[in-house]
């Protein structure tokens, strides 16, 4: 059944700027689908304490501020939290997006989207990167990025679209805009 195409869990620590949602948990978990456009959250109120599924309002919307840029299905969260900020910022891979390239075979581009309360996610408007206008990542596929302490760099690769390879990518800024480094892999 379709719990065969779920996938990417995400477990986050909830914070006291999240608490007026999350009251009744310290750490949520969200986790997502392959076949559906549905984003799911557990939480539990310790950590040897029993996962809960989410209820009363705790519906995870998307939005995308009029963008054309539609997805019909987003999966596999990966989240960073803003402490100064006290916003989350999540990337999603997406499926069936209505500006897919016809040129690509199975394009899933990386997104970007943000909130305030970890339920209700605006696609992330802000820089652009790889000369896009509407994804994140106009390349066939991006990983997530991750953060190297020691030299304050968001690493990410990033599959070439109908060539072999990857691209390694960097950027000092979660949002990026990221260089492209040398291709990886053939």
């Amino acid at each position: 059944g379709d719990q065969a195409n779920l996938n990417t869990p995400m477990p986050i620590q909830v914070r006291p700027w999240l608490s007026h949602v999350f009251d009744k948990f310290s750490m949520i978990l969200y986790y997502s689908s392959h076949t559906k456009n549905q984003m799911n959250v557990l939480g539990f109120d310790s950590s040897l304490g029993i996962w809960k599924r989410m209820t009363n309002n705790a519906s995870v919307t998307f939005e995308d501020n009029g963008s054309s840029g539609t997805c019909k299905i987003l999966h596999s969260p990966s989240i960073f939290m803003n402490e100064s900020e006290k916003r989350l910022y999540m990337y999603l891979h997406g499926h069936g997006c209505q500006q897919t390239p016809s040129t690509i075979k199975n394009f899933q581009p990386t997104l970007l989207y943000t909130s305030s309360d970890g339920l209700k996610w605006q696609r992330f408007a802000g820089t652009k990167t790889f000369n896009q206008t509407y994804i994140f990542w106009n390349k066939f596929y991006a990983s997530t990025p991750v953060y190297n302490p020691k030299d304050g760099f968001y690493y990410a690769m990033a599959r070439i679209a109908d060539e072999h390879g990857t691209i390694l990518c960097r950027s000092p800024s979660l949002v990026g805009p990221f260089e492209e480094g040398p291709v990886l892999g053939l």
